[in-house]
């Protein structure tokens, strides 16, 4: 199979992916009444405002990875970490996951870091988004945890079908062969001297956290990334009358199980992040309808619109910048 087509696969299998999860939630859609939604109700300068929180979330977590990467070298820019921040969902969009192999290929040709070590402290970026999104998902929980136990009361079906999940035998293999799958995985690079100095360069990457003076400056930043993460889709409930009084508690959890669904490997999370905010919605009484036109209208807006424009412009500056830091340097010698 040559290159070429591998990376047609690699862009099309995901993006119609997230075509037929879009297609199955919208085939049946009003389009009257999203028009009428458009004109009339949704207020695109609060979406503006939302969008900016997103803007400062995505540079917030430029800064944090600047942290790690200049304990690996002290000469490396955080402008540099916060433009290949911005430009890895650029990519992203285009070919899902591999926006973290750009962003590392980028900032290791313009700090001449290896990517091995970028890519431990990526790894770590990625950990301690993991633990903040679930102490998200927890605290969403707990937040609205009356509605839940309401819920459960009245659909004793569906914790049955959850009890049933953790007591199936399916559940247990499943569980089995990933450890069998790991054991091998683990003699397998043992094996291997080429993997294992990559392994090396990596697990230096890693101990970055551990060395870092500005530990309280890394969990400070990582407070910001998802506090302004959670603004950016909060705020938009003030855009549309029908989730302006739903309050912070239904957005936080809300807005966990769309970030859940961004971890999906199609472009921006498309359909899979649709897919949860509408049943979210839903299940705190928005109408069907009003749920698909606002996940339809702010995932167009933030994330298609918005935040690839953001990404191509730091894309474009990114080149630019660096080369008059490096005509600055010169003079300075």
């Amino acid at each position: 199979m040559n290159k070429g087509l591998k990376t047609a696969i690699k862009v099309l299998v995901p993006f119609a992916f997230g075509i037929l999860i879009l297609w199955l939630l919208y085939r049946n859609l009003d389009v009257d009444a999203l028009v009428e939604t458009l004109r009339g109700d949704a207020n695109f300068g609060v979406i503006i405002i939302a969008s900016l929180f997103g803007t400062i979330g995505n540079t917030i977590r430029g800064f944090r990875w600047d942290l790690l990467n200049r304990r690996l070298d002290s000469n490396a820019h955080p402008i540099t970490s916060i433009l290949t921040t911005h430009g890895n969902y650029v990519v992203n969009m285009a070919l899902p996951r591999l926006g973290e192999v750009w962003r590392v290929g980028a900032m290791s040709h313009y700090s001449g870091i290896s990517m091995s070590k970028l890519f431990g402290t990526l790894f770590v970026d990625r950990i301690y988004d993991i633990v903040a999104v679930s102490s998200l998902i927890l605290l969403g929980l707990f937040l609205n945890a009356p509605f839940f136990t309401s819920f459960f009361e009245h659909n004793p079906r569906a914790l049955l079908k959850i009890q049933e999940i953790g007591t199936s035998p399916w559940f247990y293999t499943v569980v089995g062969l990933l450890v069998v799958l790991a054991i091998v995985g683990l003699k397998w690079i043992k094996k291997s001297e080429k993997t294992m100095c990559t392994l090396r360069n990596v697990r230096e990457g890693l101990r970055t956290i551990r060395t870092m003076d500005e530990k309280w400056l890394f969990h400070l930043y990582t407070i910001g990334i998802w506090a302004s993460y959670y603004l950016q889709f909060y705020i938009t409930f003030y855009a549309f009358s029908f989730t302006a009084d739903l309050g912070p508690a239904v957005g936080l959890l809300t807005f966990v199980m769309g970030s859940i669904a961004i971890l999906a490997p199609v472009q921006g999370g498309m359909g899979a992040w649709h897919f949860m905010v509408i049943y979210s919605l839903m299940v705190f009484g928005v109408e069907s309808t009003n749920a698909q036109n606002f996940a339809l209208i702010v995932h167009t807006f933030q994330v298609f619109i918005w935040t690839n424009v953001m990404g191509l412009i730091a894309m474009g500056l990114l080149p630019l910048v660096n080369h008059k830091r490096k005509i600055d340097n010169q003079q300075e010698i």
